[in-house]
């Protein structure tokens, strides 16, 4: 399999039969370009057409991390919180109820607190913006409505490396966390 970009090729795979999705690099442009590109499987041409292509921001390989792969039944040891390596604090958004797995499951779609602190067997210093009628109880992970806990707007949940952003539904508030090796910052607005 090759893909040509105005007749120059930028990518060549061989490949066993079954269904792939590739990511083709292409040349970088300044300015906002039309260019025209080939799909060819065993030398014959599968597709082609348009693609508009525009300046574009530099990616590393941390731009392609999410860190929410893996959270699943983790035992505080790994959450989507923005952590630095050996640092002081481990901020995270945490949705489960206490217990041997407790910390932030991905299939939940609220949360009941942000915690400072996630490591085996040990969590806590948890923090969460709320307005409204005080309610002293986080509330059950599958129970809607019950304590302070929030629905959250999955679609505005991110998680690269080194920040945490969602909506929590309940309340109207965006809140973002970040990290730095000794502290942790949370910023609630709504």
């Amino acid at each position: 399999m090759s893909v040509e970009v105005d007749n120059k090729k930028v990518f060549e795979q061989v490949v066993e039969e079954g269904n792939y999705i590739f990511e083709v690099p292409m040349p970088a442009v300044a300015a906002p370009t039309q260019s025209r590109y080939k799909i060819f499987v065993d030398a014959k041409v599968v597709d082609e057409g348009i693609v508009n292509r525009s300046k574009q921001i530099p990616q590393t390989p941390a731009d392609y991390v999410d860190t929410r792969m893996g959270t699943a039944h983790s035992r505080w040891m790994i959450a989507p919180g923005p952590w630095m390596p050996f640092s002081m604090v481990k901020l995270s958004p945490d949705n489960q109820n206490p217990g041997w797995q407790s910390g932030y499951e991905p299939a939940y779609e609220s949360i009941g607190t942000f915690s400072y602190i996630h490591e085996w067997t040990l969590a806590g210093l948890g923090i969460f913006p709320t307005n409204g009628n005080l309610k002293t109880k986080v509330g059950d992970q599958l129970s809607s409505g019950t304590g302070y806990r929030s629905q959250i707007d999955k679609k505005s949940e991110e998680a690269p490396v080194g920040y945490y952003k969602v909506l929590l539904r309940d309340y109207n508030i965006k809140a973002e966390v970040t990290a730095t090796t000794r502290c942790g910052f949370k910023d609630y607005f709504s």
